[in-house]
């Protein structure tokens, strides 16, 4: 048995910490709730952001490779992040989620 057992709270922030940065985080308690939750907030806009720009681009170009590399940027970097994200989110988070869902179905 480990002398220093993680709680269940400090297990889910370093769980949090670690899908947000996409790394382990040395010290997950320094972070406050309210801190994550922003940057939750932060990470999904500017990935809503992407696969907007991306779906507009990938209706609007006549270039095939240009549309297939976008197709892939937008589901396998961005949409799969934000999927990555969910059991961190808020209500209102799960709703942009599942806005990207739609922009993403729309253009495949």
């Amino acid at each position: 048995m480990s002398l220093f057992k993680l709680s269940e709270q400090d297990k889910h922030k370093e769980d949090w910490c670690e899908t947000l940065f996409g790394k382990k985080v040395r010290f997950p308690r320094e972070f406050t709730e309210a801190q994550l939750r922003r940057l939750t907030t932060d990470l999904l806009m500017q990935h809503d952001r992407i696969i907007r720009e991306s779906a507009d681009i990938i209706r609007d170009t006549d270039d095939e490779a240009a549309r297939y590399e976008r197709i892939d940027l937008m589901r396998m970097n961005y949409y799969e992040g934000m999927l990555r994200l969910r059991p961190f989110c808020s209500d209102e988070q799960q709703l942009v989620i599942e806005e990207a869902r739609k922009i993403v179905e729309s253009v495949l």
